[in-house]
């Protein structure tokens, strides 16, 4: 793909592509799979759906305000947002004792989630030592 001089373009495929996966979301409700991992595809395939629009919003934000950093904070926030449901149903799924000590992909999360509290330890230790 080439680099996007004419945002219009990526605004009308995203917005094809906005309505592909509310297409699809219909299907999955129609569809005999097992209901927790229907919820949860259907879950993702909203978050895409979400995160789809969000970009939508970002490039026609940036044709008219021509500041990329602006977009970059706005899927910055859609990015936290998207992490902070997925935390939530992570803690469900503890709740409900569906994770398990030897589930494979715990240790990578646990690395990422620590690196991650360092990481606001870090920014929030040094807000509070300049206020």
């Amino acid at each position: 793909m080439g680099r996007l001089d004419d945002p219009t373009k990526a605004i009308e495929r995203l917005q094809r592509v906005c309505s592909e996966l509310v297409e699809l979301l219909v299907e999955l409700k129609e569809s005999d799979i097992e209901a927790n991992a229907l919820g949860f595809i259907r879950d993702t395939v909203s978050q895409m759906r979400i995160t789809a629009m969000t970009l939508q919003q970002g490039f026609a934000w940036l044709r008219l305000a021509q500041d990329k950093h602006g977009l970059l904070g706005l899927l910055i926030d859609e990015r936290m947002r998207r992490a902070s449901q997925l935390n939530t149903q992570i803690s469900k799924d503890f709740a409900a004792g569906r994770i398990r000590s030897d589930q494979e992909g715990l240790s990578a999360y646990l690395l990422v989630l620590n690196q991650v509290m360092e990481q606001l330890d870090l920014m929030l230790g040094s807000r509070r030592a300049e206020g």
